[in-house]
């Protein structure tokens, strides 16, 4: 009889163990799918930055300088900035239709214009055949946020543009051949990095 009552006292235990794995499995799934979804929307249907900056560049048919993917309470949008003929447009924009939500227009800062140009003007542009315009737009389909630096450079090879993207935590460099359009390198530079190394002596 002790044996047997040992063995009903072990089915509880083993039961109670099985509920628990099960809430373990469930917790870890719900987490998986929080890192898909952006605001409860699955990632997969949210416009990709080129859609964006298409739709955008309908809207203004500019040189787009800014794009970046921001989270609200209620919703997801993309903001993108595009400059055109001295004046600036900031556009608000739903991250899953493309409906245009804001659009500011003022004037444009010169001084950033002028840094880039300045950059830009290394190289004689009438050698290449992509622009700066479209060279900018190919860095913004790779890398989110605002461009920075733009520089027209040459190595033994090839010429290209070398353009740096903010997001305000990070630094990537995009490099784009200035004949073919093509992504040649993407380089992401944390700028949490240097915090880090502190941390780390």
């Amino acid at each position: 009889m002790k044996n047997l009552k040992s063995k009903w006292m072990a089915v509880p235990i083993i039961t109670g163990a099985l509920v628990f794995g099960s809430i373990a499995l469930v917790a870890g799934a719900n987490q998986n799918l929080d890192k898909e979804t952006v605001n409860g929307i699955k990632k997969d249907n949210l416009l990709t930055n080129e859609e964006i900056i298409e739709k955008a560049l309908t809207i203004v048919d500019g040189t787009v300088t800014e794009v970046e993917l921001e989270r609200t309470l209620t919703r997801t949008i993309y903001e993108v900035e595009i400059n055109k003929d001295g004046f600036e447009y900031d556009l608000d924009m739903d991250a899953v239709t493309g409906k245009v939500l804001k659009n500011d227009k003022s004037a444009d800062d010169k001084d950033d214009k002028e840094d880039l140009d300045d950059n830009s003007t290394k190289i004689d542009s009438s050698k290449v055949a992509i622009t700066r315009e479209a060279a900018i737009k190919t860095a913004l389909i790779e890398a989110t946020g605002t461009v920075t630096d733009v520089e027209l450079e040459e190595d033994d090879t090839q010429i290209f543009y070398k353009i740096e993207v903010e997001d305000g935590t990070k630094e990537v460099e995009v490099k784009v051949n200035a004949n073919t359009g093509e992504v040649l390198s993407v380089d992401e530079d944390d700028d949490n990095d240097e915090y880090d190394d502190e941390e780390n002596i």
